[in-house]
């Protein structure tokens, strides 16, 4: 079975051609900004371009009404939020559509076949224009009430004052970078991902602080999701996690934090996402499959 992947982020939209869940080809445009005339245009054409498939999966940030392919939230693309994503672009394409919040595809993608196979309960916590979590409890993908669950960003890390403190504004990959640019304002250079980990490995020792106090915040919200779910592995996600630093930094300050503490609590395994940038294509792909693959048999029995 054949199918076009397409992973919605906050500045690229990627997407892969899938074929008995291998990455065929793979590209990326960039996302378009507070238009959702174009970005429905863009997903057209990205569509079009690649004909013969037999199902199309999307991975979406924000909260995801699946059985409707709904955005009910945007998250980074809030002008997507209410977006019957699947009627509407099923009314200009011909392949039917699976739409799924986007750390929840990364979810079923490591649950699968990647870093959490063979988990009983497990989360995902992807690192990117917010925080994305998939909670998996049981051996399944856990989606709530109310498609909320493993909205990371939205935890308030504050009790100081009745606000809110959203994780992502502590710990988002945008974070990471406005801090270095902060402590480096004199030389205004733009840091991005390949520019402040070159830094790092060149010796910035300033750069290797701000990692240090940034990945402090990861780890305390890393074990106070541990405190929650008491899963065997949690899997770190998006860009950031190609970054085989930032696991360290991440290791090093959790287990400054667990050796704090006076009393043995169970601990989770920290690793990184086994298809890093492609977990949420290849989960979207999965279940669309699955899904699409299911409904073909019963049809032809």
């Amino acid at each position: 079975m054949k199918c076009l992947a397409i992973d919605v982020g906050g500045t690229f939209i990627k997407y892969g051609f899938i074929e008995n869940m291998k990455i065929k080809l793979k590209g990326k445009k960039q996302t378009p900004q507070n238009d959702v005339h174009k970005f429905l245009l863009l997903l057209e054409e990205i569509c079009n371009a690649h004909p013969g498939v037999d199902c199309m999966g999307i991975s979406i940030p924000g909260r995801v009404d699946n059985a409707r392919g709904m955005i009910l939230t945007g998250g980074a693309l809030g002008y997507i939020e209410g977006l019957e994503l699947k009627r509407i672009l099923g009314e200009r394409i011909s392949v039917p559509i699976y739409v799924e919040n986007d750390a929840k595809c990364a979810a079923t993608a490591e649950l699968e076949s990647g870093s959490l196979k063979g988990c009983t309960n497990a989360l995902v916590y992807l690192i990117g224009t917010g925080i994305g979590g998939g909670v998996i409890i049981d051996g399944k993908v856990y989606k709530g009430s109310n498609n909320f669950a493993g909205e990371f960003s939205y935890l308030n890390v504050r009790y100081d004052e009745l606000k809110q403190n959203k994780l992502s504004h502590f710990c988002a990959a945008p974070v990471l970078f406005q801090m270095a640019e902060e402590r480096d304002k004199e030389t205004c250079i733009r840091m991005e991902g390949e520019l402040f980990f070159r830094e790092i490995s060149e010796g910035n020792q300033a750069m290797v602080e701000i990692l240090d106090v940034y990945t402090k915040r990861i780890a305390v919200s890393l074990y106070s999701l541990q405190c929650l779910f008491d899963v065997e592995k949690i899997a770190i996600g998006g860009g950031l996690s190609s970054q085989p630093i930032l696991l360290e930094y991440i290791k090093k300050n959790i287990d400054i934090l667990y050796n704090g503490i006076c009393e043995d609590l169970p601990r989770a395994e920290i690793v990184t996402c086994q298809f890093e940038n492609d977990a949420n294509l290849l989960g979207a792909a999965y279940v669309a499959m699955d899904i699409y693959g299911k409904a073909g048999k019963n049809n032809a029995e």
